[in-house]
């Protein structure tokens, strides 16, 4: 589960973002990216699409970064009292680093979220 969770991760996230990123019409309107029909800001399309993205937000990506924190918080008492049913249900997050590095699984999802908010975070006017 955590290993299909971190691949689609960004897909999932992506998609929650995406009634978030709109366009300037020169009318001083804004537009989905994805969906220029939509009017951002103005339409109860659009207020439920930020609703159901926010709440998808929620369910998924939030839960699994916490569960990821947890994880990451918690490698080192894993490690140390021989909790081998903790180890391999986080091996997703450790397997592809040295012990030594473990914080690096927490890492890669940190940025993979801030790659996921570039496009929220920073729009361009083109359309």
């Amino acid at each position: 589960v955590g290993t299909t969770l971190k691949v689609g991760y960004i897909s999932i996230l992506m998609s929650s973002m995406m009634p978030f990123i709109c366009y300037p019409h020169p009318s001083g309107k804004r537009s989905m990216r994805h969906y220029p029909s939509i009017v951002c800001d103005e339409t109860d399309e659009h207020f439920l699409m930020r609703v159901i993205s926010v709440v998808s937000i929620l369910l998924i990506p939030v839960p699994f970064a916490a569960v990821v924190a947890y994880g990451t918080f918690r490698y080192p008492r894993f490690v140390a009292k021989h909790h081998l049913a903790s180890l391999k249900a986080f091996a997703f997050l450790f397997q592809r680093f040295r012990p030594s590095r473990y914080v690096f699984g927490s890492v890669q999802l940190v940025c993979s979220t801030i790659l996921c908010l570039v496009p929220v975070v920073i729009q361009d006017d083109a359309a």
